[in-house]
């Protein structure tokens, strides 16, 4: 264990530097040197060094080496460092110090945050997986979620637009556990639940937050852990934990800086024009082959471009004796592969920390603060679609120079519509905190601690058509704009008491009140037939001058719509813990929500969790030179989901749409109806079972965790089909069912080198999860199909995915393709009359091929999610490798599926002739075959996520009593991916590959510079 701290914090010595901060004063008597070991020899970095009495000090180097000026007379000097027993020592004569510093046990165990308080790693009974800026994802990264990618298992984390640079993710912990309700985990930051609800004026909620001033990110996985939040628990909990400064230290100044370049990492399978010519030689009168124009326009290359983005951040740190602050500011502009998109960012993060009275008043306050500006374009659809035949540019005055089909049902030219579309947005979010703990002084062992937190956002969108693009001839342009503001303010007061009793162990009991509310307002303007020839977006202003924009209205709903919900909630913990043996938590919360009505509002979520820790038995005494550590852990709960939209409880009066307003001489109204409600609508509830080992092995140089999982949740909240006659509408929000999660997770660290200067460390994790929905109202009816989801392009309500009992949810409705002897899908007749019979197998036995015959197959969701993170150091080089992988997923090929057949290349109103899609090669399709499992595809992979190389130098230059450390990396994000999928990507949201952004290949070179 030791030397593995001695790695680890070797590795970080250069952000641990900037955190823990140095000084030196000018000579009144003398300088002594000297070197800090452990008992084994190895050099201690960073290990602080205090003379005595005052506030001159100095941390060791790399090679746990110090210098240091003296200012007393009768000097004595105090080394700390954490996991180690401190010492002092007079210095006397004597100006060459070899020091040793001894491990202390009782302070050397792993303090990981969980909800409303910290714990020993040593101490956890629940499911808690921690993760610090050691072991994050390394590049260019603009959200916090990145930083975890592949280092948890169970987590699955996906861009929800492939590479569009600062998109959101989507995060599910152990499975999915719901369907209409979120399934995105809790995010908690520096004790403040956050809404992690988007917003039109931003692609990610998450991105104000600058990952580099991310300390750590602790992940609680099951209900022993997460029910401590009770309603907002169900999806996990994710908890960030920005840095410090410290105490004691004098000032810091830290800048760093990146440059990098992206470049699209997967070409397209489409056909070039000589391809798209040869298919049209299918039909012999030649009228297709003379409907095309005669070039090899690469419509993808035309869209996308090399990016280049920039990073900085500059951080300012220090402390006094009993206090200490921290205050950074960061920026980024990162530009998107395809032409115009783009996202910068500017970060604030402040924090300050005191204690007082000797330490029984603790005041601590954070606030950050962001700013995001995003520049959004159309997606990588029209390229795919836009026949290669035909030229970017032509001579037409009415089109601007560029070459279009007339028939507004046409694809349009996507170069046309990157240069005249424009489509911004921008956002400021602020999250802070201020947390007073009071030591109550007539009560030992109770405090008192005062959580005061807010979360604000604001920001707008605005999006205009111009009149210039073809297809907005006829409808005069258009416009729209999104103005919203959020504002959550949180208090939480909590008791702790905590007492060890002698010969028997200790325990602690915790008790708290939370009150959160959430207010949100929203002004919508649509319109087209614009009054002028609005050509950026800076003329149409916001929704209040509106008036000004649009003769025609389009907006569905009244221009304001203010939102609001509270939660109320009173929570309760207690731990024991015997002899250091016998661990048990058990948790208890209750929670109000004003989304639910009055007879199902309030919901109470408990927990228990055991944990034994074998090693702490004399039986065990013998093997401690093979096993250093081993707890079995057992753990249930239950936790709740109330992430829905407000009022669904209620039938609320609610505008008609555009098609149901009611006209008045020249003016159009609209409508008012009631909405759906179900009044009877309750909380989802995830019940959750775990079985844990934790082991250590020779000294720790291997460890692990092993665990075994059961999830069910109940009530499950989905829109289904409302019966005729119950509401003024065809669908209603309401509790159908439930749904099952099982698996095995497996996290092993080994340390295969652990020397002075050489150190290697292989972290691997696995993650393995079967779902499956057990229970869906109206199942009984033997001609309940379940319910249809999943939409897909090429045809007006398509959808492929269904929601069925024994099936996984994301399971793929399709029909089975019967495949020739050569492995090729048997094909439609040339003359384009589907044969379905010999095409697709008669699965019901009834003779016919119909709806009937398409079966649930294949999942979305990967079985198996695996990660691997190597960390290598030699001297002051560092070597850190990233992998991470998915096996059992499958994808449904939209884009393959859309395109792929042979009718594409028939022309249209005025000749228009889209792109056909390789697989045509393939499949040999005249018409589309939609729901045939052919276009399912394995989507298993294995990603090379990133590759650093870096190389620190401590004292690198001086400036009078000050010197400076340096950092410099290189960085390449995404370098490879290993897979079978032949789209673009086999990391589609929800499985569905349809016009995703095209991920990109980033190189990044940087340093960091700390004095």
């Amino acid at each position: 264990m030791m030397k593995q701290q001695h790695f680890q914090f070797k590795m970080l010595f250069t952000l641990l530097l900037v955190l823990t901060g140095f000084a030196t004063t000018w000579a009144q008597n003398r300088t002594v040197t000297g070197v800090v070991n452990d008992v084994k020899g190895d050099p201690l970095p960073t290990v602080t060094i205090l003379e005595k009495g005052t506030q001159n000090g100095i941390v060791t180097d790399f090679d746990g080496k110090f210098t240091l000026t003296l200012t007393g007379k009768t000097p004595t000097l105090v080394f700390s460092f954490i996991g180690f027993t401190p010492k002092e020592i007079a210095v006397g004569t004597q100006t060459t110090f070899n020091v040793q510093l001894e491990e202390d046990a009782k302070t050397l165990g792993e303090v990981v945050v969980v909800g409303y308080g910290a714990q020993k790693k040593s101490d956890l009974t629940g499911v808690v997986s921690s993760v610090n800026e050691k072991s994050f994802n390394r590049g260019a990264l603009t959200s916090p979620e990145q930083l975890l990618m592949g280092k948890v298992a169970g987590v699955q984390i996906t861009s929800n637009n492939g590479g569009e640079p600062g998109a959101s993710s989507q995060i599910r912990i152990r499975g999915g556990t719901s369907i209409n309700a979120s399934n995105e985990p809790l995010y908690v930051i520096d004790g403040v639940p956050v809404d992690n609800a988007g917003n039109e004026g931003s692609r990610n909620p998450l991105n104000f937050l600058n990952p580099s001033d991310i300390a750590n990110i602790t992940v609680l996985k099951d209900a022993s852990a997460a029910a401590i939040y009770g309603s907002r628990g169900a999806n996990g909990v994710i908890i960030i934990t920005t840095k410090r400064g410290a105490n004691g230290s004098k000032m810091k100044i830290t800048y760093d800086a990146s440059a990098f370049v992206s470049q699209i990492a997967k070409g397209l399978p489409i056909m070039t024009g000589d391809q798209m010519r040869e298919a049209a030689k299918r039909d012999t009168t030649g009228a297709l082959l003379k409907s095309m124009g005669k070039e090899n326009t690469d419509w993808v290359e035309a869209v996308t471009r090399p990016a280049f983005g920039t990073s900085h951040a500059l951080t300012l740190t220090g402390g006094a004796k009993n206090s200490n602050y921290r205050a950074s500011v960061g920026y980024q502009n990162t530009n998107g592969i395809l032409k115009k998109t783009n996202t910068d960012r500017l970060n604030l993060a402040l924090s300050y920390n005191t204690s007082l009275f000797k330490d029984q008043l603790t005041i601590g306050a954070s606030i950050k603060t962001g700013f995001t500006n995003d520049k959004f374009a159309p997606g990588i659809g029209g390229a795919v679609s836009f026949s290669p035949t035909e030229p970017i540019y032509s001579k037409d005055t009415a089109t601007k120079g560029f070459n279009e089909w007339t028939s507004d049902l046409a694809s349009k030219n996507p170069v046309a519509e990157l240069e005249f579309k424009r489509d911004a947005g921008n956002s400021s979010r602020s999250v802070g905190s201020i947390q007073i703990d009071y030591k109550i002084p007539f009560i030992d062992g109770l405090s008192a601690n005062l959580n005061l937190g807010y979360d604000y956002q604001q920001g707008k969108r605005q999006s205009l058509d111009p009149i210039v693009l073809r297809g907005q001839r006829t409808n005069g342009g258009y416009a729209r704009i999104e103005e919203f503001t959020r504002n959550n303010p949180l208090l939480d007061f909590v008791l702790n008491y905590k007492r060890e009793i002698k010969s028997f162990g200790k325990f602690e009991v915790m008790g708290g009140y939370s009150y959160q509310s959430f207010a949100g307002e929203f002004n919508v303007f649509k319109g087209q037939k614009l009054l002028k020839d609005f050509r950026e977006l800076s003329e149409l202003g916001g929704v209040a001058d509106s008036s000004s924009i649009a003769k025609e209205i389009l907006s569905p709903r009244p221009p304001v719509i203010r939102e609001k919900n509270k939660l109320i909630s009173f929570f309760g913990r207690a731990v024991l813990n015997i002899k250091e043996k016998y661990l048990i938590t058990a948790t208890l919360r209750q929670d109000g929500s004003t989304r639910f009505g009055p007879q199902n509002r309030y919901g109470y979520f408990p927990s228990a969790a055991i944990a034994w820790r074998i090693m702490q038995e004399d039986f065990m005494k013998g093997a401690t030179k093979t096993i250093s550590d081993l707890k079995l852990r057992f753990s249930y709960g239950t936790a709740g989901n109330q992430d829905i939209s407000n009022g669904r409880f209620v039938a609320l009066v609610v505008p008609g749409t555009q098609f149901a307003q009611y006209q008045l001489g020249d003016n159009f109204y609209t409508t008012l109806r009631l909405g759906a409600a179900d009044r009877y609508i309750r909380w989802e509830k995830t019940a959750s079972t775990n079985f844990g080992l934790d082991f250590g092995l020779f000294d720790n140089r291997v460890s692990g965790t092993l665990d075994l999982y059961n999830k069910k949740t109940t009530d499950l909240l989905f829109t289904v089909t409302a019966p005729a006659g119950t509401n003024l509408t065809n669908e209603i929000l309401t509790n159908i069912g439930s749904i099952n999660n099982n698996g095995f997770e497996a996290s092993i660290e080994v340390v295969p080198i652990a020397k002075k200067n050489m150190n290697w460390s292989i972290g691997m994790n696995a993650s393995f999860n079967n779902n499956n929905v057990s229970f869906l109202e109206g199942n009984t009816d033997p001609k309940f199909q379940g319910y249809r989801r999943g939409g897909i392009s090429g045809a007006v309500g398509n959808e492929i995915q269904i929601l069925r009992v024994g099936q996984p949810v994301g399971s793929f409705l399709v029909y089975k393709h019967k495949y020739n002897e050569n492995g090729k899908p048997v094909a439609d007749l040339p003359s384009g009359v589907n044969n379905d019979k010999a095409m697709y197998e008669d699965t019901d036995g009834n003779g016919i091929i119909n709806d009937l015959d398409r079966v649930a197959y294949k999942q979305s969701a990967p079985k198996v999610l695996l990660g691997l993170t190597s960390n290598f150091n030699y001297g002051n080089f560092d070597v850190n490798i990233a992998l991470r992988g998915s096996i059992g997923n499958y994808v449904y090929n939209n884009v393959a599926s859309a395109g792929g057949y042979y009718n594409r290349l028939i022309p249209g109103q005025d000749n228009t002739v889209y792109t056909l899609e390789k697989s045509y090669l393939e499949t040999n399709f005249t018409r589309s075959q939609f729901f045939s499992d052919y276009y399912l595809e394995d989507g298993s992979f294995l990603r090379i996520e990133n590759v650093s190389v870096g190389y620190s130098v401590s004292n690198v230059f001086k400036a009078g009593d000050k010197s400076a450390n340096l950092r410099v990396f290189a960085t390449v994000q995404n370098p490879y991916i290993f897979t079978k999928y032949k789209g673009l990507d086999p990391e589609a949201k929800d499985g569905i590959d349809n016009n995703i952004y095209p991920r990109a290949r980033t190189y990044s070179l940087g340093l960091s510079l700390g004095f």
